[in-house]
This record gives C-alpha cells, sequence and structure tokens, in this order.
C-alpha cells in the first residue's frame, strides 16, 4: 500500500544553517580579535558544542524522510529505513516546546514500538503531513489501548483527539 512522503523544511533548514555559521563567525572574531580574552574563551567553549550539535541535528533532518499511510509509518536517513506499524505501536508522547512566550514553538511525536523508536518535530512539508502523522498515531494508540500521560493528552486535545469515552451497560436508569 502506497502513502505519502514528507520531509523536513528544506528553506527553514537552510536559513537554520546560516544562522548556525554566522554565529560561529562570531565567535572566531571573538576568539581571534585584537586581544584576546579568557571571556571570549570561555564564550567559544560554551557555544562551540552547541553549534556542533545543533548542525548535526539539521544536517540529519535534512536528510531525513518520512512516509506514511494506514498501515506503517516508515523513516528514512539516507537509505536506512526504520518502520513503525501502527498495530506495534506500544507508546506514544506528544510534546510541545516554546522557546519564549511571544515566539511560535514547535511539536515533537514520540512513537516507540517493541523494535525502534522514532520522533517526529511539526517542521514537516507539506504543512499538513504532521496533523495527519499524529492523527494516525493517536487512533492507532487508541486501537491499541495505549495509554497517555498528561502533557500528551492535552496536546492532543489541541489537535481536538479527545479518547472516546468508555461505554457502560449501567449508563441506562
Amino acid at each position: 500500500m502506497s502513502g505519502k512522503i514528507c520531509t523536513y523544511q528544506k528553506k527553514q533548514l537552510v536559513q537554520n544553517s546560516l544562522f548556525a555559521g554566522a554565529l560561529f563567525l562570531f565567535s572566531l572574531l571573538l576568539l581571534w580579535g585584537a586581544h584576546f580574552h579568557v571571556l571570549s574563551l570561555l564564550i567559544c567553549l560554551c557555544l562551540y558544542p552547541i553549534l556542533i550539535l545543533f548542525s548535526l541535528d539539521l544536517f540529519f533532518k535534512y536528510h531525513t524522510s518520512f512516509s506514511y499511510n494506514q498501515e506503517h509509518i516508515t523513516r528514512t536517513l539516507f537509505s536506512r529505513k526504520k518502520t513503525i506499524q501502527w498495530t506495534d505501536l506500544s507508546d506514544i508522547q506528544l510534546k510541545y516546546y516554546q522557546p519564549k512566550k511571544s515566539a511560535p514553538g514547535w511539536m515533537e511525536l514520540q512513537l516507540i514500538s517493541p523494535d525502534t523508536k522514532t520522533s517526529i518535530t511539526s517542521e514537516l512539508s507539506p504543512d499538513d503531513s504532521f496533523t495527519e502523522i499524529v492523527q494516525s498515531g493517536f487512533q492507532a494508540a487508541c486501537q491499541n489501548d495505549l495509554s497517555f500521560d498528561r502533557i500528551s493528552e492535552h496536546n492532543f486535545a489541541a489537535f481536538g483527539l479527545f479518547r472516546p469515552s468508555p461505554t457502560t451497560a449501567d449508563s441506562t436508569p
């Protein structure tokens, strides 16, 4: 069964890479300026590991794609594929991150099966792909009778996704 394919937004990844490069060049100016200061060295020692991790994250996102349908989701990084069958889903978490109250945040969906785990952020293209994946994951979690943590439940509600309330035989008066 074929499905939809989505990737991370390349334009945004390139913009973030340029920002990381500008920070790197600025730190070099601090380090090799006319006057060498211990403070400049400390700033660079703190900044470089963050820039390296940020750059690696951008690199891997640039080369990652997802394909999904009603049966499974597959993450492809270079030629390596990880597939999670929706029926094998054993845990799901939906988190929201907001760096500043005035700035928009992003969401991260973690899908876990007994043999693999994958994380997907809301920076996918086309834009409706993340919403469709969240809906598919939610439906699979409900069918697999998985429980949600409080934060995930709240974030699913933001998508208009609510766990169906259990029906009881004693509900009639």
